[in-house]
């Protein structure tokens, strides 16, 4: 059996974030976390309840919560549900009523494949050069109320493909027509916090915090 500290990655990932504060109420409460590792790495997109300071400290304290987390688990050893249920709990205890949408994503570069959580009304496209599909994400608040059984879904990650995380700050239904443009063709090796930028700015809403988070996926021959 070989180790997966020995075996060779089947894919490399770039990364790439933008937010935007709600008009006249920064800072954004909307944030992101992206852990790179050699075997495995993570992407938590956030929405916290509310907006401006009070969500923004929300963010702050779920990010950090996250990072140690992952840094004393030693970053593999953890499953993606697992990491849900530690945040719903630090969150919950502090007894504040802090509450927040979140997309985990868990990549398993030896593999090839991504398991994701996805509680709240982050929405999530998977878009390859043939087209796009729409993962699903359960009711609930991490902070509030989650479900009892959280549904941890599994992807194979094809070359190129491109996972697409907006808040409900995005207008996501016009942005999913327009993905193919940001990602592919003459823009493909753009920098996705480029891309991202440029996605919050054509497809944000005013009225609320907005944000994109984007992951591209290289899968090396076999």
């Amino acid at each position: 059996m070989i180790c997966t500290s020995q075996a060779k990655a089947l894919i490399t990932l770039s990364y790439g974030y933008a937010n935007k504060p709600c008009r006249g109420m920064p800072p954004c409460g909307d944030g992101a976390a992206w852990i790179a590792g050699e075997s495995v790495s993570w992407l938590l997109v956030m929405d916290a309840i509310g907006h401006g300071p009070v969500a923004h400290g929300i963010t702050r304290l779920t990010l950090t919560s996250f990072s140690e987390l992952i840094a004393q688990t030693s970053n593999t050893e953890i499953a993606a549900d697992a990491v849900i249920r530690h945040l719903h709990s630090a969150l919950l205890n502090r007894h504040l009523d802090e509450q927040a949408a979140i997309n985990l994503y868990r990549f398993d570069h030896i593999h090839g494949t991504a398991e994701t959580v996805s509680i709240g009304n982050l929405v999530t496209y998977v878009i390859n050069p043939k087209g796009i599909t729409t993962l699903g994400s359960q009711n609930g608040m991490v902070g509030g109320r989650i479900p009892k059984t959280l549904n941890v879904q599994s992807l194979t990650l094809k070359d190129n493909t491109v996972l697409a995380v907006f808040s409900d700050g995005i207008n996501s239904r016009d942005a999913r027509d327009e993905l193919g443009k940001y990602v592919y063709g003459p823009y493909s090796q753009r920098a996705l916090t480029e891309t991202a930028r440029l996605l919050v700015e054509a497809f944000h809403r005013t009225y609320d915090d907005a944000s994109c988070g984007l992951v591209r996926v290289r899968r090396s021959p076999i």
